[in-house]
């Protein structure tokens, strides 16, 4: 039952900042702009940008989560410990849309998703043969 409140609120998060996007859905251009404020000091920030970057924040939070929940057999393993936080997990998404531009004609949660499966992919289990 947790799980489906914490899917549930996740999705909710990711409708509620496309909402607030100018009223349109969110594209990988815009969260990469978003995503470029994470890593600001936020006392050298408007409050525009302060809200970009929690834009970004909240919506990898929300496909983050939501994938993990939802998906029986993941392949994203980020460490149990919780040592991994959202903003981390909103730097890893920021340099791999930096690093590949020819990719933002995807989808932002697809993006999203290769970029913490890159950083965090699961160990391979040993087949028995």
């Amino acid at each position: 039952m947790r799980h489906k409140w914490l899917l549930f609120f996740g999705v909710l998060c990711v409708f509620q900042i496309c909402r607030t996007a100018s009223a349109q859905l969110m594209n990988s251009v815009k969260l990469r702009e978003f995503c470029q404020n994470v890593s600001v000091d936020s006392s050298q920030m408007s409050n525009s940008k302060i809200d970009d970057a929690e834009k970004c924040l909240f919506y990898v939070a929300g496909v983050s989560d939501g994938y993990l929940v939802a998906s029986g057999t993941s392949r994203i393993c980020p460490p149990k410990n919780g040592s991994v936080t959202y903003a981390q997990m909103a730097l890893i998404v920021s340099k791999y849309l930096n690093d590949h531009p020819e990719k933002l004609n995807n989808d932002p949660e697809y993006l999203i998703l290769d970029a913490l499966y890159g950083a965090f992919p699961c160990p391979l289990k040993p087949t028995n043969k």
